[in-house]
């Protein structure tokens, strides 16, 4: 009845099978799906043997021949699996998938749906949500919040401007309504945060939600215990100054994206004092991609694995969250100014 369609690299969805289209195909159909997979792992060894660089022309063509053999073998049983999922999908009554499989797979856009929800809508680009939208036969439900991040688009032109790098409550003229003090008739505030330490809470309040924003009940007492632990006893919010550290940023030559040296080396003592005190769900965030594959090689090094310190940049850690955040600005002299 409630099925999520397409890749994911969900671990809970690990425990839901029934949830997810390929658990539901693989408890159904167990020889089709053990099959693919043989084949699968097959070809990607055939493959990891073909770049090695001692093979002689001869070799190579067998290997070539044999990858060749395998992708035959599996094209007739992926589309059996792919008659099999558009079965699933058109039996579903609530179905899950990103904006992007939406407009790419048949089994969703030649459907339609009594309702439509489209969630973590400030990050969605226009175009999606007006096509997603044809889909509905009766509602429209639009979820999101035009404080947090925007569409993120490569291109700077006057239509990535106008379509792609502007959200949909801005078209709707939600976000100039607000600021300017109106209430919006279509537009409903969930004002209730059940996520963060009230401390942590306040800034965004005062920033960017006027005040609006109300501590649900129990979240100091859930969240204080967090914050009397490592990395700063009894303090859910602290800012380290770094200006007498010495603190220098650079920048990458090719990408020109930023790192820093000191803060990195920071960020990541105190993430590893944490796991040490027994947090094991710590996320460290940086805008930059090259601060990010800094402190990964600096965690690495301390053989501090994935799982208990997640690190990434500020746009992929949207919609996430973690016990404990060490956000990494990078940014020091000679630097005037941030980069994003």
């Amino acid at each position: 009845m409630v099925l999520r369609y397409g890749v994911t690299n969900l671990s809970s969805l690990d425990r839901f099978p029934q949830l997810h289209v390929r658990g539901v195909l693989s408890q159904h159909n167990p020889a089709l799906s053990s099959q693919i997979d043989h084949l699968e792992k097959q070809k990607k060894s055939l493959v990891q043997q073909s770049r090695n660089e001692k093979l002689n022309d001869l070799q190579r063509q067998q290997l070539k021949t044999q990858i060749a053999q395998v992708k035959q073998e599996l094209q007739p049983l992926k589309e059996q699996l792919k008659e099999k999922e558009a079965e699933l999908i058109r039996q579903a009554n609530v179905v899950g998938c990103t904006l992007s499989k939406a407009a790419i797979a048949q089994e969703i856009h030649q459907r339609r749906f009594d309702a439509v929800v489209i969630d973590e809508a400030s990050m969605a680009y226009i175009p999606h949500c007006a096509f997603i939208s044809t889909l509905a036969r009766r509602r429209v439900a639009v979820f999101g919040d035009f404080r947090q991040l925007g569409p993120i688009s490569q291109a700077d032109t006057e239509a990535t401007r106008e379509w792609l790098q502007q959200d949909i409550f801005n078209e709707a003229g939600i976000t100039a309504s607000v600021k300017r003090g109106c209430t919006d008739p279509i537009l409903v505030l969930l004002k209730i945060q059940y996520r963060m330490h009230p401390d942590i809470a306040a800034i965004p309040n005062r920033l960017f939600y006027d005040s609006q924003l109300v501590d649900g009940a129990g979240v100091k007492e859930q969240t204080t215990s967090i914050a009397q632990n490592l990395p700063s006893f009894g303090n859910a919010l602290v800012l380290y100054d770094l200006t007498k550290w010495s603190a220098f940023c650079f920048s990458e030559e090719e990408s020109h994206s930023r790192f820093n040296f000191i803060s990195a080396l920071i960020a990541v003592n105190l993430a590893y004092a944490s796991v040490q005190a027994g947090n094991s769900n710590i996320g460290i965030i940086t805008p930059y991609n090259a601060q990010s594959r800094l402190i990964h090689r600096l965690l690495n090094d301390l053989s501090i694995a994935q799982k208990q310190v997640k690190v990434v940049t500020v746009h992929r850690f949207q919609r996430s969250e973690q016990d404990v955040i060490i956000f990494d600005t990078v940014e020091g002299p000679p630097r005037e100014k941030p980069d994003y």
